[in-house]
Parts: structure tokens; sequence; C-alpha cells
């Protein structure tokens, strides 16, 4: 099971792309709570965010690779599949909650 839980602020301006499928993807990352480090999120479809945002992402880790020129380039992020603010508390409970259940019935049918 791949799964990944963040929470943060946003650090810098999200970045906006257009997908060669016709969807839409944005790109910003997280600094997590107490720590230096940012962790860079990826987000399929319209993500609100800002610069400074307070939020919380579930999603799932994936490391991408793509060629520019003759070096080989990688890039490891999170994929978001939900986004929450902060604030509103209790649909981040109620979102942890439900990945932690998907996580025990996972183990469970090991």
């Amino acid at each position: 099971m791949n799964l990944t839980i963040v929470s943060g602020i946003v650090r810098g301006a999200p970045v906006h792309h257009n997908l060669p499928a016709g969807e839409s993807a944005t790109s910003f990352d997280v600094q997590a709570e107490a720590q230096r480090e940012l962790v860079p999120i990826t987000s399929v479809g319209a993500c609100p965010v800002s610069d400074g945002d307070e939020i919380v992402v579930i999603g799932r880790t994936r490391k991408r690779f793509w060629r520019v020129g003759e070096r080989n380039q990688a890039r490891t992020e999170v994929v978001a599949e939900v986004v929450i603010p902060r604030r509103q508390r209790a649909r981040v409970r109620r979102a942890v909650a439900s990945t932690c259940d998907e996580v025990a019935t996972a183990l469970a049918h090991e």
C-alpha cells in the first residue's frame, strides 16, 4: 500500500500545468510541520491553494523519470487525492479516519 499524509504550509506560488490528455494539474510545495524540508505535491484537476495556506494532503508517493538531452532526471512527489484546508478540522478528521480504515481493511485481507 502506498499512502502519504502531509500536514503543513504551502510555500511558494503553485504552478498550473495543462496535461496532454486535456486535464490540468497543479504543483506546489508544502513545508511539513516542525520540519525544514519541502514536500513536492501534484494535484490533478482544480486545486485552489495559495502560498501560506495551511493544508492537509492525503495521497500516494511516486517517482517520475524523464530525459533532458543525454541526462535522466527524476523527481519524487506526492500525488494528492485529497487536499483540505487545515482549518476544516472535522473534514480533516473524517478524511484521515477514512484513510486509516482503508489501511486496516487492506491489512486484514493480507
